[in-house]
């Protein structure tokens, strides 16, 4: 359960640069399924990504607008 070799492949576990960053559950669980989907999800990974990607542009406004820069 802790340090599984999927979210370990670099310096930091995936979890750590979720929680640097500061990144909404959506926003992390597109680095989560991106960071570990050649050593465990493949292609599903990155389709999974996608859908958070898309649920993050279908509430951008109510979500992210107020945060932009």
């Amino acid at each position: 359960i802790t340090q599984p070799p999927h979210y370990t492949q670099g310096k930091l576990e995936v979890v750590e640069a979720i929680m640097l960053l500061g990144l909404d559950p959506c926003a992390g669980n597109v680095l989560k399924y991106i960071a570990r989907h050649t050593m465990k999800g493949g292609k599903d990974d990155l389709l999974k990504a996608r859908e958070y990607i898309n649920l993050m542009l279908k509430h951008y406004d109510n979500w992210y607008s107020d945060k932009e820069k």
